[in-house]
């Protein structure tokens, strides 16, 4: 059974905020793979920073360091949780109108569309009372976007549009999102909900073949 979307891809923006004050996951080393290309890939310990649009790679000794235009895609095993992230360089127009290739990371994919999110990092003065002034925190922010076919745009309002993209299931998205205190702001949690969703979407795949 398929789910279909109708015109062009709809996006609007949503931003998660994650407030750290130690080591954010840009900062560390990750066992993953770089792919420079469909035959060539590169295997050892990466580095990301999306918002400087780079990845470094670490060999022995030496660091390399590739951006958008020398790779198209990477995953890594994220050292804080030990789940994996992959991420994908697509073309996308900025805010200027410039076309150019941009890393995302891909949240959900299916054959109809993609959602996909990029990091930022700001830093922000907060109060403490240890130090008694303020201290510096660096905040992760996620910008999310979908894409269906090569458009990309931001997403926002995030539970109505997800509501809206499993409304055949829509009630039993909602009830698993509430039994598992699951936030369709939060980028984990917006996995797991679509994860819940698609097994239903099997379910039916399979009694519809049965049948």
């Amino acid at each position: 059974m398929k789910v279909l979307f109708r015109g062009i891809a709809f996006c609007l923006i949503l931003l998660s905020t994650t407030i750290v004050r130690g080591q954010i996951p840009s900062d560390y080393w990750h066992i993953g793979t770089l792919y420079l290309s469909e035959d060539d890939s590169l295997k050892g310990l990466l580095k990301y920073n999306i918002q400087e649009e780079y990845v470094m790679m670490k060999s022995g000794k030496k660091e390399f360091s590739f951006n958008p235009m020398q790779f198209e895609a990477f995953w890594i095993i994220d050292i804080n949780d030990s789940t994996r992230r992959d991420f994908k360089v697509f073309r996308f127009k900025n805010k200027e109108g410039l076309e150019r290739p941009e890393v995302f990371e891909v949240l959900v994919t299916n054959p109809q569309f993609n959602i996909l999110v990029r990091e930022r990092i700001e830093f922000q003065n907060q109060s403490s009372f240890m130090n008694q002034g303020f201290a510096p925190t660096r905040s992760i922010k996620y910008d999310y976007f979908f894409m269906e076919g090569n458009i990309i745009r931001p997403f926002i309002d995030t539970k109505k549009k997800v509501l809206q993209l499993t409304r055949n299931k829509e009630e039993k998205v909602l009830a698993y999102a509430k039994k598992h205190k699951l936030r369709f702001y939060y980028k984990n949690d917006l996995k797991s909900i679509f994860e819940y969703y698609y097994t239903l979407i099997e379910d039916v795949e399979e009694n519809s073949s049965v049948k």
